[in-house]
């Protein structure tokens, strides 16, 4: 391009990595469509985008393992499906990576149990509470999780390691665990007893320095039950208006910011998120719905 200027070679150069650099974000599906699962079952997670499901690979991080992709040491990777015989140690948050690692999708929260049911109930298993009792929060915010009897708090971050609360993050204070969250607090948190096995299910929170998030439920909710979720902005105290979606798709708006999901059942679950005009969009948070409690027969 003998006589070009200098302007216009560098809104070339510009134009071209944009084009060839920019990675359609993929969607990470399971299958069978849900969150908890008991120690044998199988799971087949796949990584699919606007152009079919070539170029991506899936991840996860576990309470048990570094980050590592399917078929490096667990799973079956077929392309940009993983498929996994679960053990309790695959409990965990996944998602999809492209082969360049610069792009993500939306994250699974698994969740794999050999001792409990799917709702939860055991009497060796005593539940992780959190206060506010939801899954998303702006950075700075504060959340206190408490575990039962002599249980202790545990976490798996994006920081990339399983640590004890207290051991460089959180206050702990005998079975409660304080935190300012930061970023890096993303992930999962738990209970384990003294001799080191996980005693609750694995919550996953999300940490945003955006300006929106929504608000949901953190634990599974019964089959039955209504949920109404909030669309929260940071510097706006007020409830705005806004949109809600799940899975990608818009499911309605609340004028007041609230939207309430009626008598949730199984085709409820997936991954809901908000956006309110002039303010932005939360991240999106799953919302799992576990089966009734059965009735006690006399």
């Amino acid at each position: 391009m003998m006589g070009a200027s200098p302007q216009y070679l560098l809104f070339s150069c510009l134009l071209i990595c944009c084009i060839t650099t920019e990675v359609p974000p993929a969607a990470l599906t399971a299958s069978p469509s849900r969150s908890q699962f008991f120690e044998g079952e199988s799971v087949t997670l796949t990584c699919e985008d606007e152009n079919g499901s070539d170029g991506w690979t899936v991840r996860r991080i576990t309470t048990r393992r570094s980050e590592k992709e399917c078929g490096n040491g667990w799973g079956k990777s077929a392309g940009s499906t993983c498929s996994i015989s679960l053990g309790s140690d695959d409990s965990g948050v996944y998602w999809c990576e492209s082969t360049s690692g610069s792009t993500s999708s939306n994250s699974i929260q698994l969740s794999v149990s050999g001792r409990m049911s799917l709702s939860g109930n055991s009497a060796n298993q005593g539940p992780l509470t959190v206060n506010p009792s939801r899954s998303q929060f702006f950075e700075f915010e504060s959340v206190t999780l408490t575990c039962e009897d002599d249980r202790t708090v545990w976490s798996n971050t994006t920081r990339g390691t399983k640590k004890q609360c207290g051991d460089a993050w959180g206050t702990a204070d005998g079975s409660t665990c304080k935190i300012t969250l930061l970023s890096f607090d993303a992930g999962q948190y738990w209970c384990e007893s003294t001799s080191g096995s996980i005693s609750s299910s694995i919550i996953h929170l999300n940490i945003t320095g955006g300006s929106v998030i929504l608000q949901s439920p953190v634990l599974p909710v019964k089959e039955g039950d209504d949920v109404t979720l909030s669309c929260r902005a940071k510097n706006h105290p007020q409830n705005l208006p806004a949109t809600f979606y799940k899975d990608g798709s818009s499911i309605g708006d609340g004028d007041a910011g609230n939207f309430v999901l009626t008598k949730v059942k199984s085709s409820n679950e997936g991954h809901y998120k908000c956006s309110i005009s002039g303010q932005g969009e939360s991240p999106s948070s799953r919302i799992s719905v576990s089966a009734p409690s059965s009735p006690v027969s006399n």
